[in-house]
């Protein structure tokens, strides 16, 4: 009876999440930390107890394992999701606009400068030039840029953005680009165009200095050896 009520709750929340009240999405987020038991009654007795949703989220240990029926698990499982909704609150700045080198180069100087590994980000901008999302590759190796084409897609796809920007690191301090940085700014520049969003430019970083393929003109180079018309005339020759 329990696994059935519990998969009907979960393809519900999963077609409609905002149609849920308080003590729903608690009873839902209980399923997991409490396999075998009713999870709606103790979901009503933290509602009726602390008031609130976000009372719950703010309670500490000992005042959860008051209520009747919340034991270590659940008190574990309530306080790392309010912890989790709190870091994420601290990270939450204003979208910064990259409308200028100068502005890219800031961004850039706080994210990548320093590093002792190279480090892949893909920044995806709305029309106004404002983040939508900074997405991070991992630790590369030296001087050289990498990252998986399927997942950089699938991003771009998903946060459907006006304009894009990638940038790494060079570790070493030398800027200069390898084959490997062209032939990956070759690839997301061709996916680019396959989603209509337009690549701004690749930025390498290193403690003392910045290498911009637009500014270098770089960019405008592999745009016009890798443009889509020209390659989808050239194979219906």
């Amino acid at each position: 009876m329990h696994a059935g009520h519990r998969a009907r709750m979960i393809e519900k929340f999963l077609n409609n999440p905002d149609a849920f009240s308080e003590h729903e999405l608690l009873e839902i987020m209980l399923f997991y930390s409490v396999p075998r038991k009713n999870t709606n009654d103790i979901a009503h007795r933290l509602i009726r107890t602390f008031g609130s949703l976000d009372n719950v989220f703010n309670a500490t240990a000992k005042e959860l394992k008051a209520v009747s029926g919340v034991g270590d698990k659940i008190a574990t499982q309530i306080l790392l999701t309010a912890t989790i909704i709190k870091q994420i609150a601290r990270k939450e700045k204003p979208k910064r606009q990259m409308l200028s080198f100068n502005a890219i180069k800031g961004v850039l100087s706080e994210r990548l400068k320093g590093l002792e590994n190279e480090k892949f980000l893909l920044f995806l901008l709305d029309k106004n030039y404002k983040e939508k999302a900074v997405i991070e590759f991992g630790d590369r190796q030296k001087d050289s840029v990498s990252a998986d084409v399927t997942e950089i897609a699938n991003v771009i796809a998903l946060h459907k953005p006006t304009f894009a920007i990638i940038a790494h690191n060079h570790p070493s301090g030398n800027t200069f680009p390898s084959e490997q940085d062209d032939s990956t700014t070759k690839q997301i520049n061709l996916l680019c165009n396959l989603h209509n969003v337009q690549l701004v430019d690749h930025v390498i970083v290193s403690d003392e200095n910045f290498y911009s393929y637009h500014h270098n003109y770089r960019l405008s180079e592999i745009k016009r050896s890798a443009d889509l018309n020209k390659i989808l005339m050239s194979q219906g020759e």
